[in-house]
């Protein structure tokens, strides 16, 4: 049975969703799972003064669900019981497991290169504890799929397989109460954190190769020079590390932590396109968001019948499942808050003025707007649950 895991209220935004029921400190149902809060169930939460849900996550051992999966469940346990055993020794001051390490790259190269399967599957967060398991694990996973789709050779993608494992390994030398700390850092805490790629290169430059002792030591620069530790700009990190780093933001957005609740795939894919050119550079950030999304599971990115905020203030609709974050959108509120007097119907592929800024959730509105585009669209178009009260 998985491990039950605390949000925060304060964290929680419209439109979350736990994979398990919601309960409160005394043990009070208050959300069932898989329903989207709302604005209104947040500030009823907040009112009652109640600050911490707690949720037992479904017993899904993949965050992508559906379609075939490109990495066999053994090979994936077999990865989190390295990745385990890559931090225990650590901790111990043994010698990293190379021999292991490198027997699973080259296992999931195997399967990757191929691309037989239809779903990377991701693995699921079942407790805090094991952040670090499953982080390590997924990052090399989105990392060799990437590079896969860069058309990088084996031996390329075997070094953004082990950079992945290890990125991250100098977090054994910060505190726990920094590193497990369920609230934002303070700056000091942060100052200590950021030392984790400096340990990290300490380990591994005696045992690999430079390439993957600048995934660890880089995967926090950013192409604008205002990353860490050390400032590097441009290409000056190199293209495995740029790589590791798209990788590990967006499992670190999807994923649970204990001061803040996972976003949904379409708002980590945003976050990535807008830092194009400032964290990442273009070329990368556009191959993530383009070839990626195809290999999340079935689930849409955003599902037919969802209402959106773009960033110019626009209210749309989007009338079908879209697997990207460009759907087209029929405009129901201009910019000026005027309903359209037709249709407007617009690719957000097409057009680089407009994005998704944030998916609706708001019940209220929702039913206004849903009077709103039943003005507009053809009978038989509209869901069926939408029968005006």
């Amino acid at each position: 049975m998985a491990d039950q895991l605390a949000v925060s209220v304060n964290f929680l935004y419209p439109g979350i969703i736990l994979k398990g029921d919601a309960f409160a400190e005394n043990g009070e149902k208050v959300q069932d799972g898989y329903v989207p809060f709302t604005d209104e169930k947040i500030a009823w939460l907040k009112a009652r003064g109640i600050r911490t849900l707690y949720y037992t996550p479904s017993e899904e051992k993949s965050r992508c669900t559906g379609g075939e999966p490109l990495i066999p469940e053994e090979t994936l346990e077999k990865g989190l019981d390295i990745a385990r055993e890559v931090e225990q020794r650590l901790r111990q001051n043994a010698p990293l497991p190379t021999k292991e390490i490198n027997g699973l790259i080259d296992e999931l190269v195997e399967k990757v290169v191929p691309l037989k399967g239809t779903t990377l599957n991701l693995v699921e967060l079942k407790n805090y504890d094991e952040y670090t398991y499953t982080h390590s694990l997924n990052v090399a996973l989105l990392s060799l799929l990437m590079g896969k789709k860069l058309g990088y050779n084996e031996d390329q993608l075997k070094i953004l397989g082990v950079g992945g494992m290890l990125h991250d390994i100098g977090k054994v030398k910060i505190p726990l109460e920094i590193l497990n700390k369920p609230d934002r850092l303070t700056p000091k805490e942060f100052e200590v954190m950021k030392r984790h790629p400096v340990y990290g290169f300490e380990m591994v430059k005696n045992v690999y190769s430079r390439f993957v002792q600048s995934i660890v030591l880089y995967h926090h620069e950013k192409v604008s020079g205002t990353g860490y530790p050390l400032g590097k700009k441009g290409t000056e990190m190199g293209e495995f590390a740029q790589i590791a780093s798209l990788c590990d933001v967006f499992d670190a957005i999807t994923s649970s932590r204990p001061y803040k609740p996972a976003q949904p795939f379409w708002y980590a894919l945003l976050c990535i396109y807008r830092e194009q050119g400032k964290s990442f550079a273009p070329r990368l950030a556009q191959t993530f968001v383009k070839e990626l999304p195809q290999y999340l599971g079935e689930k849409p990115i955003f599902p037919g019948g969802s209402f959106v905020k773009l960033n110019t203030g626009e209210i749309a609709y989007i009338p079908r499942d879209s697997r990207t974050i460009w759907p087209v959108v029929y405009l129901l509120i201009n910019e000026r808050r005027e309903i359209p007097q037709r249709w407007v119907i617009i690719d957000l592929s097409l057009d680089e003025t407009r994005m998704v800024e944030k998916q609706i959730f708001d019940e209220k509105l929702i039913e206004s707007l849903k009077k709103v585009a039943q003005k507009f669209l053809d009978p038989g178009e509209a869901p069926p649950e939408w029968k005006l009260k």
